[in-house]
This record gives structure tokens, sequence and C-alpha cells, in this order.
């Protein structure tokens, strides 16, 4: 599932709902998802909504992880310059 949004439109989307599931998709049948375009079921439209978030939180943890890993080797090397 990618999403046609941009990162900030995804977010505001989920924030919507946080609120009410229904808010992300069409309310007229096949009813689409909002973020990713894919028809879904009524029935499954929670689950779906789950989905996109734990797919926003990963790319949030990887994003932190790789500012982590730079900051690292930035500050290693910092203090490999030090040394010297």
């Amino acid at each position: 599932m990618t999403s046609l949004l941009s990162p900030e439109i995804t977010r505001w989307v989920l924030a919507e709902a946080a609120r009410d599931e229904h808010n992300c998709f069409d309310w007229s049948p096949p009813h689409y998802c909002h973020i990713c375009g894919e028809p879904v079921a009524l029935k499954d439209q929670l689950r779906h909504v789950g989905t996109h978030r734990r797919a926003a939180r990963r790319e949030a943890d990887a994003q932190k992880a790789a500012a982590t890993k730079r900051l690292r080797a930035m500050s290693r090397l910092r203090h490999e310059g030090r040394k010297a």
C-alpha cells in the first residue's frame, strides 16, 4: 500500500481517521481510501486504517534511525578529528 498523498496530508487524514475511521474513505460505494485509493469494504475499514498507521509509524521510525545514525557518524568524525 503506497500513499498517493504527501506525508503532511497523510498525517492529517490519519488524524481524522482517529476520530472516526470512516473519515478516511469515500462515503459512496466502493468506499475508496483517501490515502492509497484502494476500494475497501465497510467491514475492513478499521483494519485498513490500522495498516496505514503502522506504515506511517515504520516510516517515521526509519527516518529517526537514519538521523541518529548520521548524528553518531558526525560525532565520531568530530571526535576523531580532535584526537589527530
